[in-house]
């Protein structure tokens, strides 16, 4: 993902948050159809070894067809592999500690809704579909407030996403029946997809050069990955330790509103808190 999204960024100079937008608005799709068409498969007469066949078949042709295709936009550069020097730029470090922060609680309905829904009388069915949901409104979180961010500033509206995702998050508390559990799915998701299409271009921003962005973009995605990783595993213990969903929807919300100050912080320290940066 991080190489396609560093591919991305180095076609399109003027607008960058709009155009990685649009490409991790395609995952958007692929959330949408894959758990559906896993959940037929498994279920019919194919069984769970081919219908995981089929869904990596499904996933070596589009990637087989992204490899063929896409072209390097910029030379190589010539110096050291990893580049290490990026992290003496405290912009950077700053703000990939924010969006780490974010990360931490960002996922934790997608993992936990359908369980939380089960829980309170919603079908196993609606339940998993709650998943599609979650994975199918990102499409305009990851369009509109990309077309935003180029007109008002990528953190700006990371922040905002940010903390109205927090803010839902916290509001998840009082959802307890289908209703008002599938609207919190469209919300969050619009909201988290925002998010997610935001942090990578505010990374894609920092670098002063295009010849650049690769290893931002390498190092800032493998950090970030450590807190998708063990986000997850915290608030699966968070709710067996206290034998409910209070704690993690607690945990999840302050943390991601924990990021919008740090992302705040970080615009004061840099570039001033109204720059559109």
């Amino acid at each position: 993902m991080a190489l396609a999204l560093a591919s991305t960024a180095q076609y399109f100079h003027e607008k960058p948050a709009v155009a990685i937008g649009v490409t991790v608005a395609g995952s958007s799709i692929g959330g949408v159809v894959f758990p559906i068409a896993f959940e037929q498969m498994l279920y019919s007469s194919l069984g769970f070894a081919w219908t995981v066949k089929a869904v990596g078949f499904i996933m070596l042709g589009a990637l087989g067809f992204a490899i063929v295709s896409i072209r390097p936009h910029l030379p190589p550069r010539k110096r050291q592999c990893l580049g290490l020097d990026v992290v003496e730029e405290p912009g950077y470090i700053a703000t990939i500690g924010a969006i780490f922060i974010m990360y931490l609680g960002l996922f934790t309905p997608f993992f936990h809704l359908p369980l939380y829904g089960h829980y309170h009388c919603m079908s196993t069915r609606m339940s998993f579909y709650l998943i599609s949901i979650l994975n199918g409104s990102p499409l305009l979180g990851r369009l509109i407030p990309g077309i935003l961010a180029d007109q008002i500033g990528t953190l700006n509206m990371l922040s905002t996403s940010s903390c109205a995702t927090g803010i839902l998050t916290l509001s998840w508390i009082r959802m307890t029946t289908n209703a008002p559990l599938i609207f919190f799915a469209v919300l969050y998701g619009f909201f988290s997809g925002a998010v997610i299409s935001l942090a990578a271009a505010a990374i894609a921003n920092i670098p002063k050069s295009p010849r650049e962005i690769g290893t931002y973009m390498g190092l800032g995605m493998g950090v970030l990955s450590v807190a998708s990783l063990i986000g997850p595993p915290i608030n699966g213990v968070l709710a067996h330790a206290y034998t409910g969903f209070l704690q993690v929807q607690v945990f999840s919300g302050l943390v991601m509103l924990a990021g919008v100050i740090l992302v705040v912080f970080t615009k004061l320290v840099s570039k001033g808190l109204f720059s559109r940066g």
